[in-house]
């Protein structure tokens, strides 16, 4: 049986757990269960079934009970990418993410969906300055976009010897470790970039922090990211 393409990771993502908090240095860092680099990103309908994100929205009854439905579909929809050669899956996948943003665009209100996109940026941390729109709103300059681009490239390349550990149960703590604080490395020199009015501004685009629990156990340690 193929492998079906992970059309859940914001949900693993939540579920896992991951805590965001808008620190005054560099900012939020990736949850554990983003791909690194930025190139995951959510439908936002994953990340609206968590609690703590529906009470920051103050969504509806009728709007969860909505999204309830929404995501029903998407588990269906899922089910029918497993048998599908990889480069299908994605395409696939692709479309139902672009499906999932209309959907929760059509649900919630503007002042919802400003919401949903700050807490998205929270969530990024670092991989959010690769992606037009923040670049932008921070008026990011050719030279600051290729520095942080190198970076990003230079912490994939780090990372990519660790992929073959995960496999190794004896292995997997420690390179899960390893994967942690190379994305903290990588995060930390990404947003060393940015100039102090950036930084600000990078403060004022994500809105106010949002902590987000996981689903099941404490959180810890790994809550939420202090300045240096």
């Amino acid at each position: 049986m193929r492998r079906v393409f992970p059309i859940l990771t914001v949900l693993v993502l939540v579920s896992a757990g991951v805590a965001v908090a808008q620190g005054p240095g560099p900012g939020p860092r990736p949850g554990p269960g983003r791909q690194f680099m930025g190139r995951t990103r959510g439908s936002g309908l994953f990340l609206l079934m968590h609690p703590t994100v529906q009470a920051e929205l103050k969504l509806t009854n009728q709007q969860k009970s909505q999204l309830q439905t929404m995501m029903q579909n998407q588990r269906q929809a899922q089910m029918g990418l497993r048998d599908l050669p990889p480069e299908e899956q994605r395409a696939k996948f692709e479309q139902l993410q672009q499906d999932a943003q209309k959907q929760v665009g059509a649900l919630l209100t503007a002042s919802q969906k400003k919401r949903l996109r700050q807490i998205e940026w929270q969530m990024a941390g670092a991989d959010a300055l690769l992606q037009e729109e923040v670049a932008g709103e921070l008026k990011l300059t050719s030279e600051q976009r290729q520095k942080i681009q190198a970076i990003f490239r230079d912490g994939f390349q780090a990372t990519a010897g660790l992929r073959g550990q995960f496999q190794d149960p004896n292995q997997r703590q420690a390179a899960m470790q390893k994967m942690q604080e190379l994305r903290e490395q990588t995060s930390k020199k990404a947003f060393a970039v940015l100039t102090n009015a950036q930084l600000s501004k990078w403060k004022q685009i994500i809105g106010a922090p949002v902590k987000i629990e996981p689903l099941g156990r404490p959180f810890g340690r790994r809550g939420t990211q202090t300045s240096e």
